[in-house]
């Protein structure tokens, strides 16, 4: 109970990425058709494992007090938070790429069946 503080802000620390990653997933449900399948496909993935990532360094950094309590050693500790650490940077860069790769891959307007804009009219004089 003496860590609940801590506890509570690390995850309120982290609450603005996880809430931006949820609603970024429900917009890109609900998008589906107007985006286009693949890089829908590919978004929501790409935000799954960012949200993946986001929780496992929320679950590592409120747990850390248990952590130090429980770790006799400082090689113990260190192996712990290197496995974590290499374990969010791939999730990250793997997050990301998937994203990259959603951006591009997106399907034009004009083949996702989206109605374009006329191009602007010159008026000369």
């Amino acid at each position: 109970m003496a860590h609940t503080g801590y506890v509570i802000s690390q995850t309120v620390f982290a609450l603005p990425a996880l809430i931006v990653l949820v609603a970024g997933l429900a917009l890109l449900t609900a998008r589906r058709r107007t985006v286009g399948p693949r890089a829908t496909g590919l978004a929501i993935a790409g935000a799954a494992v960012l949200l993946a990532g986001a929780v496992v360094n929320v679950v590592w950094a409120s747990s850390l007090p248990w952590v130090l309590q429980a770790t006799t050693s400082t090689g113990g500790y260190a192996m712990m938070s290197a496995g974590v650490g290499i374990l969010t940077a791939i999730l990250h860069a793997t997050g990301i790429g998937l994203l990259i790769a959603a951006v591009l891959t997106r399907t034009p307007a004009s083949q996702a069946g989206i109605a374009q804009l006329d191009p602007p009219v010159r008026v000369s004089g």
